[in-house]
């Protein structure tokens, strides 16, 4: 969804960059390069979904 967001408003991206980054904190971030961020973002999801044991 979010490529659909870059590829339909190249021009207005970098202005929601800030937006997108608070919503979604792994915004910009490749998580299959850094395994602790990743399992940190699914932690987090987890948790806030309510699916957190």
């Amino acid at each position: 969804m979010l490529d659909v967001l870059a590829t339909c408003f190249p021009q207005q991206l970098s202005a929601w960059e800030p937006q997108l980054k608070r919503m979604i904190p792994s915004y910009g971030t490749t998580l299959s390069e850094k395994p602790k961020v990743a399992t940190k973002e699914l932690k987090d999801t987890a948790k806030t979904l309510g699916l957190a044991v």
